[in-house]
Formats: structure tokens, C-alpha cells, sequence
């Protein structure tokens, strides 16, 4: 019970570590701390006693033996120990380095697997499933290569440790039988009882070191987390207070070094204040300083009020709308119905069948980027903050929405009035409109002041007023389409859904080289034939004198010594050539069955169950379930010796024997059924866990900042309140079990030893049967712990094989396109019509684009856009027609190598943490100096301002490091390097100030000019760079042509043209 309360303690305290203001976390694995480290610490806190329990029974056998052979016999003996300690402890040294590289190379794996996991729409979009495939399973390898190491290394302390005991013994009797001239059974098998318990204590000290230096290793990682803090004395202060304002004083904000300088504000009372400023100026840097997040380097920061966060990249949980937007609040109805049409998700929520409870967050979410920012601005408008700090809220909007927030929101009649608002954008109305400018350039702050003539009203009502669109366009080009598998079918997984044991043990052991079980087999009988034998050797030697007694204590040490050998390469090639290959292949199966799952999978399966398939399901694989396994095989042939030697010289055992075996195996039986049960209830009571702490690893700030750390970390401990109930049962359940093995045990080692009495066994024949069968209870035990481990933590394995093979469609035939393929870049949408579901999202599209074209995709909300482009990257099937590239039906080419001759720019590019060679080249084809030459054409090097070799440049996970406008720059060098013929652009300047839109407009006319190029566009200030302008109206094309002739002939392209014209005067 303390393991279980010491884990559930460890699991919380990372939790509540997550949401330390005073710092932002480090990029730590906290599911590995939780679903690893914590497990090994619980794993080893119940045999936390055996650290002394153990030397102190070898030291109490010893002064038995002691009183048997005397002091002599014994000092000799010990001596052995003295020549084993220098070898015993460099292995063991070797073994404490072991596990710290296991675990940090267990924390590339899953750093990588949460990074794969929260991009997995971009890696398909971007057809890189197999690459990303490939680099999981290389960090699996290396994580394995350090295990097969460490396997050595407890290989050489096993057998080390196996071997002195047989040594100590032999040394003690040649020592005997030097002094004395004799060896009789009053002597051997009292001391030969005693040698066992002391046998029995070396190698568990032998299986307890990795252990337990596992749970140090554990430990320290757990408390470097921890304590971990920086000094909060420089922090910004935060006070909730009725004066709310900001003030800062000459302050600047950095990391190593100051990225902003000179920030002096004194905001008092109610006004909207813009910051603006280029691409990685420190705009977003400022904001975490204003809310104490990043500390200044210089000057003073003071904060007071209640403060509502709207961040770059839009965060929601996994929840209701609803839910997302009240985030722990009061439900006030009145103020939910304002809040939801000034952000425009009225016409949203009107669309989903569920209206605003509509279920949204996760990895597979299924929103576009502008519902994601229009939630996320509602949440901060629905808290009723003092304070408003909103980075880039307008940057995923189109035209009509964008004057449409603009005017509900921060308008003289918006939300926003009577609070303090400092909103990040380049939109001039917004500019124009606010009370203080901020501008960032050089690293400098600049604070330009107006007067705002509040009681004129600058917008245009023909742009401010929405009306409700159709259902079909309500994803971005990062959504798909909803596939065959409900949400049922992706819930908690049953036992009966997940196959039986039998099939999965069969599983197991076949992936295995079978020569390997071969070896096995014959290591384990050599080993416990030659302890059998070693044992009978002794029993001569209590009936012979003389050189023949002499040669049998030669016997006897020889045998020892082979049995060690076995045992030694029992545990090699059991890893080498079975464990090790086994959990590599299973690895292998999973990651690509994941990577290539339909997104419905991870539209209806939260993060952390998926993640708990790679982090505690194979931890279990690797561990618990390889280790049982071992111990079963060593264990169980050591009941089959024993049962042997009692059957011998008293065929009657029989009689006790049978009745005893079918109550253990009637008690075995009863309690796996059991304990299966709640081993699946207490796997399903993990995920919640995982999931919370996944989201408070992505979104601590906005929830320290809204103020519902409480609710989550309540949450979070119910969650871990439920896993704690399932483990207890567990526990006492395995209890349950103990105290009836204890009881065979016992009862078996009297009637063995009346049977053979009643018999007349001679005291030789006695003492050598007797000497197996003390060892019984402990057996029992163990066979019971290794089984029980391994028939409970195979359901790991079965929840894999589930996962593993998947319900997919049968396999289609495609053509083959060559590889050149497209090498024009046409394409022709011929009467194309396809559908979400039923009504149709794209009706009779008939276009041709020819080869080179830059055309733009336009259109109001819901119009159709992304649903083209999905429909371009083969994620639609047609209802009707077909879309042909360079005179190819799309649908007759596999998917995959569609998309992979398709370039993508995202809103929010794919970026892994490594560098900026890794993500401009994922797959390393390119040389560096080609790497360089697309650098320096896109700007990079400069922007970047690095002072090294600019494709060492570290990039941290989803590029955290670096802003959006950088990361879509570097997007677009991306899809240069490619080489594509076509290239889909998704508001890819979103995101971006004028100069490096510029630069972007610059490529485009330049290094892709031959590269036909589709651009879904929402702001249209630059509409004129486009050859052609496709306008999309409720699904259909309303106009395609150039912008100037469809400013005059087109109404609907007139109107969003003039919005836009509208903005920039």
C-alpha cells in the first residue's frame, strides 16, 4: 500500500510542478516521469526491506554455518567473496550508467512520440508517415542497443552473484574435509540448508541492484524535475485588485540575452493598445512578461488586475464548446449569448448537430483555424477580465469575420470597453482605431499615443454582418473527413474485444528467432540437471572417504560452475535472441499501425490513451513481462527438479501431491480471473491521467491565468484517486493469494518429511530430499508473482495487437505514376461535386489551371475553400466528375504518393524539435550547400540571426522557439527544397509582418515561378500578384478569372475586395 500511495503522491506532485509560474517547464517527458519513473519507484518500495533483510540472513547463515564447519572453513569461504567484489562492483557500476543512458534514451523516444502524435494531420498531409515511422523506430533501436547492453552487464552480475555461492560452498567443504578428513550428512545437508538460504540471498541481492538502482535513477530524474524552480524575486508581480492598469518601468525582456528593450507603459484606465512589430521581434515574448511568464531582465513589471489570454496558437481542451468557452465558470446565459455572436460562432454553433455541445479538442480535432481563434477570444471575453492580452487573434480570419470581431469586439460599442486591451496584429483599422501603438523595431520599443474620436463608427455594415453558410466548409485544409469507425468502437477497450492470452503469448513467442528457444531450452535443462546433480555429488560424499570423496567435491564445484555458465547464457541469449527482437517488432508493428490510422482514430481516442500504448504498455513489454518471463522459466524448472527428487525415493507423495496441486492451480485460477479484471480496469483508469497531465504540460498559462489550476488540479486528482482504487484491490487481492500459498507450502514440506519417515528414508536420502523441499513455499510464490505478472501485463501486449491490426479497407488498385509525375503542374476539376456527408460540400467545380498559374482561392466562410483543396490531396472522393493533374484522375494514385507530390504551407507549419537542417530536409536527400542556397534566397539566415552555421540552428518542439510568421517563412523554403510542381498555400502569410510577406511575394515570383501554385486567401491587399482568382460561393464557382476583370464583373469578389481595401485605408 505505500508503493501505491508513494506513486500516486510522486504522479500529483509532477502535476502540480507543471503549473509553477516560475518558470516555463523544461521540455521534460512528464508522461515518462509518471507512467515510468514513478512505476519503477512503486515497483521497488516493496522490497525496499530486502536491502538490509537480505545481508542480514546471509550473515545469520553464515553464523549458522559457522557452528556446523567452523570458524576456519567459514573465513576461507568468505574469502571468495573478497576476490569477487572488485568485479561485482565494476559491473554494477557499469549497470547505474546503463539506466541513466536507458532512460534518456527512453526520453527521445517518447519526446518523439508526443511530437509525432500532436502533428499527426500535418504528417499526413504531408504523405511523411513512413519517414516519421522510421525515425520512431531508430530511436527504439538506440533505446533497445542501450538495453541489450545493460543486459550484459545484469547478465555478468547474475552470474557473478549465482556463482560464489557455489564456490563458498565448495571451498567450505574442501576446508572440512582438509581438517577433519571426512564430510558426513550431520554436516553437509545442515550446511548445505543453510548455504541455500544464503544462495537464495545473493542473487536476490543480485535481482534486487537493477531495481533498485533503477528506482535511484528514477528518483533523481523525479527530483531534478522538482526542485527545478528559478528564482521568482524578478518576476513580473500579478494582483487582482479593483484599479486595475500595467505598468512597466525601462524594462526588457529575453532569454540569454535581451530581445526587447526600453518597454515603459502606464496603462490606468480602459483602452485598446496595438503591438506590432516584424517577424521574431518579441512581440509574443512581451505578453508572457506582462503576465509574469518570462522574467525581466531589467527594469520593473507590475501587473494589476485580472488578466484573459488569447495565445498565438489557439488552445482547447478536450470537451464541449460549451465547455471550452465557460472554462470553469458560472454558466450566465445572457453573457454566453453576447459572447458568442460578437466572436461570429452563433453561425457556427447553428451548422454542428449538436450545437455548442458539440465535442471538440484532442489531437484529431475537427475545426478550422478560425473557429479554433474565434473560441479561444471568446473564452477570454466570457471570464470578464480586467486585462486583455490577445497574440494575433485576427491572423486565421477572413474579411467579413475579421470586421465583424473588429466591430463586436474592440469597436466603441465592443465587448472589450471598460478593459485594458493590448492586442498583437498589423491589421490597420485595428491600428487606427487604438488609443497607444507599440512597435517593436531593433529589439527597441516605440509607444505612439492618439486621440480616438470613439463616437464615429468606421465599419462597414455590409462586412459586419454574417449570414449563415453552409454546412460543409467547416474544416481547414488540416481536418479530414470523418472515416468508418465510430467512437464507440475507439472507446475503453473490454477484454473480450481485446482477444484472449493464449493468442497473444502465441504471438509473442513466435515473433522471436526460433533457434533462440532452442538455446533456451537446452540452457535451462543443462542448468537444472546439473543442480540436481551437484546436489546428488553431495550425497555421495556423505557416504565416501578418502580420493573418492575428494573427487566428488571436484564433481561438485565443476557442476557448480557449469550451472552458473547456464545460467549466464540463459539470460543472453534469452535477451539477445528472443526478448530484445520481440519488443523491437512490437514497437515497429505499432507505431506504424498508428501513424497510418485513419484520423477518425484520433478524432475519438484522446492523446493520452494513445500514449500510455507507448509509455506504460511497453515499459510492461520491456520490463515486468520480459523479466517474469525469465524468472517463470528459471523458477518453474526449479518446481519441476524438486517435484522430481521428492517423487524418487517416496513414489506416495503422490497421494498429497495431486489433491495439493489441483487446490493451487483451483486458487491460481480463481484469482487470475480476478485480477485480470482489475488490471483492465486499473490500464483504464491510466489514460485520464496521461490526459491531464498532457494538458497542463500545453496550456499551463491560459490555466493559471483564467484561474482554474484548482479545477484542473482537482481533476487531475480524481483521476488519480480512481487508479489508486483499482491498484489497492490489486494489492490486497495478491495478499489474498500469498497467505493460501503459504499454507501449501507448509503443508507440503510436513507431509514430505512424515511420508519418507514412515518410509524408513535413510538421514542421507533425507536430508537431500528435504533440502529441495524447504524451497517449495518460496517457489510457489514466485511462480504464482512471475505468472501472475506476465498473464496480467500481456494484456499490455493485447492492447497493442488491437491497435496493431486495425479494421482497414480492402486494398485498392492504383496506378503508378512515374516519377517525374506531375512535371507540368496542370490541373483540371471536370463537373467535380463531393460531400462530408450527405449534402454536398463542392458542386459541379469545372476549372482548368494551367501549368505555372498562380491562382488564388476566395470566398466567404463556408464557401469551399478548404474543401477544394482536401479534395486536391485526395481526402474527398467525388460524388460526381473527377480532378485530373497533368491529365491523371487523382483517384486512380494512391494517396500518399499523391500528397507527396503535392507541396503544403499550413497556417501552422509541422515543426520537430532538432534543427533547421532536419526540418527543411526531414529526409536527409539534400546536400548542405543546396540547404544554404534556399536559406540565403528566403532571408532565413538573416531572420534567424544566428552566429553559427545556420542549419545547426536548434528548433525546439512545434518550433516554440520561433513565430509563426518565421516558422511559415521556413515553410516555404521547405516547399522550395521539394521541388513540387504544385504548391498549396493555406493563409500562409497569416501570420507574417510586411516585409517578410514580402519576401514570401518575392518567391513566389522568383523561385517558383514554374511551380503552379493554389493559395486559399483571406486577406486580399496583395490579390494582385495572382494570375488568376478562383471565387467560391456556398460550394460553387462564382467567378474565375484575373482580379481585374472580376472586380468589375463580380459581385462577390468586388465586395471582399472592397473589405480589403477598406482595412488599408
Amino acid at each position: 500500500m505505500v508503493s501505491i500511495r508513494v506513486k500516486s503522491s510522486l504522479t500529483s506532485l509532477i502535476y502540480e510542478r507543471i503549473f509553477s509560474t516560475n518558470a516555463i517547464p523544461a521540455e521534460l517527458t512528464t508522461a515518462n516521469l509518471t507512467e515510468v519513473d514513478a512505476n519503477r519507484i512503486q515497483t521497488a518500495i516493496p522490497n525496499i526491506h530486502a536491502i538490509w533483510a537480505l545481508p542480514a540472513q546471509a550473515l545469520i547463515s553464515l553464523s549458522c554455518i559457522t557452528r556446523l564447519i567452523g570458524f576456519r572453513a567459514v573465513l576461507l569461504a568468505c574469502s571468495v567473496l573478497l576476490f569477487a567484489s572488485p568485479i561485482t562492483h565494476y559491473q554494477t557500476t557499469k549497470l547505474h550508467r546503463g539506466l541513466l543512458r536507458l532512460m534518456k534514451e527512453k526520453d527521445n523516444r517518447i519526446n518523439l512520440t508526443e511530437e509525432i502524435l500532436m502533428q499527426i494531420r500535418a504528417i499526413k498531409l504531408h504523405a511523411r508517415q513512413d519517414l516519421f515511422s522510421d525515425r520512431l523506430n531508430s530511436a527504439r533501436s538506440k533505446e533497445l542497443g542501450v538495453l541489450a547492453s545493460l543486459a550484459h552487464h545484469q547478465a555478468s552480475v547474475f552470474g557473478i552473484l549465482g556463482a560464489i555461492p557455489e564456490l563458498m560452498t565448495a571451498v567450505a567443504f574442501f576446508s572440512v574435509f582438509a581438517i577433519h578428513g571426512r564430510l558426513d550428512a550431520q554436516i553437509i545437508f545442515p550446511t548445505l540448508g543453510y548455504w541455500s538460504i544464503l544462495k537464495s540471498s545473493l542473487p536476490g541481492i543480485s535481482n534486487l541492484m537493477p531495481d533498485l538502482f533503477a528506482c535511484i535513477v528514477s528518483f533523481g530524474r523525479i527530483k531534478e524535475f522538482l526542485t527545478d524552480v528559478e528564482d521568482n524575486t524578478t518576476m513580473a508581480a500579478i494582483k487582482t485588485t479593483d484599479s486595475p492598469g500595467i505598468f512597466v518601468d525601462n524594462a526588457s525582456f529575453g532569454f540569454d540575452k535581451p530581445l526587447i528593450s526600453g518597454i515603459t507603459l502606464d496603462l490606468a484606465s480602459p483602452c485598446v493598445v496595438t503591438l506590432s512589430g516584424t517577424s521574431g521581434s518579441g512581440k509574443s515574448s512581451m505578453l508572457q512578461g506582462l503576465m509574469g511568464f518570462l522574467k525581466p531582465l531589467d527594469g520593473h513589471v507590475l501587473t494589476l488586475g485580472r488578466i484573459a489570454y488569447v495565445p498565438q496558437v489557439p488552445w482547447l481542451m478536450g470537451g464541449t464548446l460549451r465547455e471550452n468557452i465557460v472554462f470553469g465558470r458560472p454558466f450566465q446565459p445572457l453573457l454566453y449569448t453576447s459572447v458568442i455572436r460578437a466572436c461570429a460562432l452563433d453561425v457556427d454553433i447553428a451548422r454542428f448537430p449538436q450545437g455548442d455541445e458539440k465535442a471538440i479538442g484532442g489531437v484529431g480535432m475537427t475545426l478550422s483555424g478560425g473557429q479554433m481563434s474565434r473560441i479561444s477570444i471568446a473564452r477570454a471575453l466570457y471570464s470578464q477580465a480586467d486585462i486583455y492580452l490577445l497574440d494575433g487573434p485576427l491572423a486565421a480570419l477572413d474579411t467579413r469575420v475579421k470586421a465583424h470581431i473588429m466591430k463586436h469586439v474592440f469597436g466603441p460599442q465592443g465587448l472589450l470597453v471598460g478593459a485594458i486591451t493590448i492586442v498583437v496584429t498589423g491589421q490597420p483599422q485595428l491600428i487606427q482605431m487604438a488609443r497607444h501603438n507599440c512597435t517593436i523595431e531593433n529589439g527597441q520599443f516605440r509607444l505612439t499615443s492618439r486621440i480616438v474620436d470613439e463616437s464615429v463608427d468606421k465599419f462597414d455594415e455590409t462586412l459586419c454582418t454574417l449570414e449563415p453558410t453552409s454546412l460543409e466548409d467547416v474544416s481547414s485544409i488540416e481536418t479530414f473527413p470523418s472515416d468508418a469507425v465510430s467512437e464507440a468502437e475507439a472507446g475503453t477497450d473490454s477484454d473480450d474485444k481485446l482477444g484472449s492470452n493464449a493468442a497473444a503469448y502465441r504471438t509473442w513467442l513466435g515473433m522471436a528467432q526460433p533457434i533462440g528457444w532452442v538455446i533456451v531450452a537446452g540452457l535451462i535443462f543443462i542448468g537444472r540437471l546439473t543442480s540436481g546433480y551437484s546436489t546428488y555429488l553431495l550425497k555421495l560424499l556423505a557416504k565416501d572417504s578418502g580420493d573418492t570423496a575428494m573427487w566428488d567435491l571436484v564433481g561438485f564445484t565443476i557442476v557448480g560452475l557449469v550451472q552458473s555458465v547456464c545460467n549466464v547464457l540463459f539470460f543472453l541469449v534469452a535477451f539477445k535472441l528472443c526478448l530484445i527482437p520481440v519488443a523491437e517488432k512490437i514497437h515497429a508493428r505499432l507505431s506504424s499501425s498508428v501513424i497510418h490510422s485513419p484520423m477518425s482514430y484520433f478524432n475519438t481516442t484522446p492523446l493520452g490513451t494513445i500514449l500510455n500504448l507507448f509509455t506504460n504498455d511497453i515499459s510492461k513489454i520491456d520490463g515486468t513481462l520480459t523479466s517474469s518471463f525469465i524468472g517463470l522459466l528459471l523458477v518453474g524448472s526449479n518446481l519441476l527438479l524438486v517435484i522430481v527428487v521428492l517423487l524418487t525415493p517416496s513414489p506416495l507423495a503422490l497421494a498429497f501431491l495431486v489433491p495439493l496441486g489441483l487446490v493451487y492451480f483451483g486458487l491460481n485460477s480463481r484469482y487470475l480471473t480476478t485480477a485480470r479484471q482489475l488490471r483492465m480496469m486499473e490500464l483504464s483508469t491510466r489514460s485520464p491521467i496521461i490526459n491531464t497531465i498532457q494538458t497542463a504540460q500545453s496550456a499551463y498559462q491560459s490555466i493559471i491565468i483564467y484561474g482554474q489550476r484548482n479545477n484542473f488540479v482537482r481533476a487531475h486528482y480524481d483521476a488519480v484517486n480512481d487508479n489508486v482504487r483499482m491498484m489497492t484491490l490489486a494489492s490486497t487481492l495478491e495478499v489474498w493469494l500469498l497467505l493460501r500459498l503459504d499454507l501449501i507450502g507448509s503443508i507440503v514440506q510436513v507431509l514430505s518429511a512424515v511420508s519418507m519417515i514412515w518410509m524408513n528414508v535413510d538421514s542421507t536420502q533425507l536430508g537431500f530430499v528435504m533440502n529441495y523441499a524447504m524451497q517449495i513455499t518460496a517457489m510457489l510464490q514466485a511462480i504464482v508473482r512471475f505468472a501472475t505478472n506476465m498473464d496480467l501485463d500481456i494484456i499490455s501486449l493485447r492492447r497493442i495487437q488491437k491497435q496493431s491490426n486495425p479494421a482497414r479497407q480492402g486494398p485498392k488498385a492504383f496506378l503508378a505514376p512515374s516519377p517525374s509525375w506531375p512535371d507540368q503542374g496542370a490541373i483540371a476539376f471536370t463537373e467535380f461535386s463531393a460531400s462530408y456527408g450527405e449534402a454536398p460540400c463542392l458542386s459541379d467545380i469545372a476549372v482548368s489551371i494551367s501549368p505555372g498559374q498562380k491562382v488564388a482561392v476566395v470566398g466567404r466562410t463556408g464557401s469551399g475553400k478548404s474543401s477544394l483543396v482536401l479534395a486536391l490531396l485526395g481526402m474527398l472522393e467525388a460524388l460526381t466528375g473527377k480532378i485530373e493533374i497533368d491529365g491523371v484522375d487523382i483517384s486512380q494514385i494512391e494517396p500518399d504518393i499523391l500528397r507527396s507530390r503535392i507541396s503544403l504551407v499550413p497556417q501552422d507549419p509541422p515543426m520537430f524539435s532538432g534543427t533547421l537542417r532536419s526540418n527543411l530536409d526531414p529526409g536527409g536527400t539534400l546536400d548542405d550547400e543546396c540547404l544554404r542556397q534556399a536559406i540565403k534566397r528566403s532571408n532565413l539566415e538573416e531572420i534567424l540571426s544566428t552566429s553559427g552555421d545556420v542549419l545547426d540552428f536548434p528548433i525546439e518542439r512545434k518550433g516554440n522557439n520561433l513565430s509563426r510568421g518565421q516558422l511559415q517563412l521556413l515553410a516555404i523554403t521547405r516547399a522550395i527544397l521539394q521541388g513540387n510542381k504544385i504548391l498549396i498555400l493555406d493563409e500562409a502569410t497569416s501570420a507574417m509582418d510586411n516585409e517578410t510577406e514580402s519576401i514570401l511575394h518575392t518567391l513566389l515570383m522568383t523561385e517558383l515561378k514554374q511551380c503552379t501554385i493554389l493559395a486559399v486567401v483571406h486577406h486580399l491587399e496583395r490579390i494582385s500578384d495572382y494570375d488568376q482568382v478562383l471565387v467560391l460561393d456556398a460550394g460553387k464557382v462564382v467567378g474565375f478569372g484575373s482580379p481585374d476583370a472580376l472586380k468589375q464583373s463580380n459581385p462577390v469578389f468586388a465586395q471582399l475586395s472592397a473589405g480589403a481595401m477598406g482595412r488599408e485605408d
